[in-house]
């Protein structure tokens, strides 16, 4: 049996575009596929006893939702040199400023600095780190080497 294909006989032809065919919008970046400033630690290999303790205070969730948020992070190998807080919420609080997400260049100038905790800390104790920034959806992330005590 012998089959004979005519060329054309069977052809699709394209759907024409319509003539005022509106362009598809942009889509919006999506803010939920930008980390919290909880997630940015939370998924940090560098702070597991931050997180660990934040858990424990009832506090984690806090930095997941909590807006304008600058936290210091200190690493586990500061934890590891300091002695174990007498008050821990208040001592994870200290760690905690009610700040823009993008700190202002007058960060530099201040003398201190109002924690959650509702005590000042002193620019010098943590002003060496605030350099190169995590940047979370709802605040930022300043790794640091000592725990604020």
């Amino acid at each position: 049996m012998i089959t004979i294909i005519m060329p054309g006989y069977f052809s699709i032809k394209p759907k024409p575009k319509p003539r005022h065919a509106k362009p598809k919008p942009k889509p919006k970046p999506r803010k939920d596929l930008v980390p919290t400033v909880g997630e940015l630690i939370n998924a940090s290999g560098r702070h597991t006893v931050m997180v660990s303790l934040l858990k424990k205070a009832k506090l984690l969730n806090a930095l997941h939702t909590s807006d304008n948020i600058t936290v210091f992070a200190p690493t586990d190998e500061a934890f590891a040199k300091a002695p174990y807080p007498e008050n821990l919420k208040n001592t994870l609080l200290k760690h905690v400023l009610q700040y823009s997400k993008a700190p202002p260049p007058k960060y530099q100038s201040m003398k201190s600095f109002s924690t959650l905790s509702g005590e000042r800390i002193p620019a010098s104790k943590v002003q060496r780190f605030m350099k190169n920034p995590l940047r979370g959806s709802n605040g930022v992330v300043f790794i640091t080497s000592v725990v604020l005590l």
